[in-house]
C-alpha cells in the first residue's frame, strides 16, 4: 500500500487555512445547487488516512499527542450527502488545524469518481495555547472546494479494506475502511 506524501498533507494545510482564515463576510452556500448521487455500497461507510479520530473533533481542546498523525476522513452515505474530516500538524508553526465539512457526493460510474461537494464548515486552529474558531467561508465550499478521487478501487490488505484512489494532486492515496 502507497503512503500518503507528506506533499499531499502539506498542501492540503495551506489549501484549509488558505478557504478558512479569510476574515471577509461569511458567504452561504445555501443557493448553491451541490450535484448528489447515490453512491455504491461497497464505498458507504467511514474512510480513513491517518489516526486522528474524527469522533472527537467537536470536544478536541489542541492538546496533541506525539503520535497524532495528519488525518483525512470521510462519511460517505446511500443518498450521496457526506462528511469530511481533516487534521493538519504544522510542528515548525506549533500549529494544528482542524477542519469538518459536510455537504454532498457524487459518483461516476464510468471513471469511478468520487467528488465532494461542501455546503457548510467550520474550523479551529491551535497555534502556542491560542484557539481560533470560525464558519468557513465560499471560498472553502463547493463550487470553489470540491476534492475528487479518480480511478476509486477497493482493495483488502492484511485484513483491512482499504479505498484506492488518484487524488487531485495524481498521487495515489488509500483510505482505511474504519469505524469510529
Amino acid at each position: 500500500m502507497k503512503k500518503v506524501s507528506l506533499y499531499f498533507f502539506a498542501i492540503l494545510a495551506l489549501l484549509t487555512v488558505a478557504t478558512s482564515c479569510k476574515k471577509d463576510q461569511h458567504e452561504s452556500s445555501d443557493n448553491v445547487d451541490t450535484p448528489k448521487t447515490e453512491i455504491p455500497d461497497d464505498y458507504i461507510g467511514k474512510w480513513i488516512i491517518g489516526n486522528v479520530n474524527p469522533a472527537h473533533f467537536t470536544d478536541y481542546d489542541g492538546t496533541r499527542e506525539n503520535d497524532m498523525l495528519n488525518t483525512i476522513a470521510y462519511t460517505l452515505k446511500k443518498d450521496g450527502t457526506a462528511e469530511q474530516f481533516i487534521y493538519i500538524y504544522e510542528e515548525n508553526a506549533n500549529k494544528q488545524t482542524l477542519t469538518y465539512r459536510k455537504g454532498t457526493i457524487t459518483f461516476d460510474q464510468a471513471t469511478s469518481t468520487l467528488k465532494f461537494n461542501p455546503t457548510e464548515g467550520r474550523y479551529r486552529i491551535f497555534e502556542n495555547g491560542t484557539k481560533t474558531e470560525d464558519a468557513m467561508t465560499a471560498s472553502g465550499l463547493y463550487p470553489a472546494y470540491a476534492p475528487q478521487y479518480r480511478n476509486c478501487k477497493l482493495e483488502q490488505d492484511n485484513n483491512a479494506t482499504y479505498l484506492v484512489a488518484t487524488n487531485d494532486y495524481n498521487e495515489t492515496v488509500g483510505f482505511a475502511k474504519a469505524n469510529w
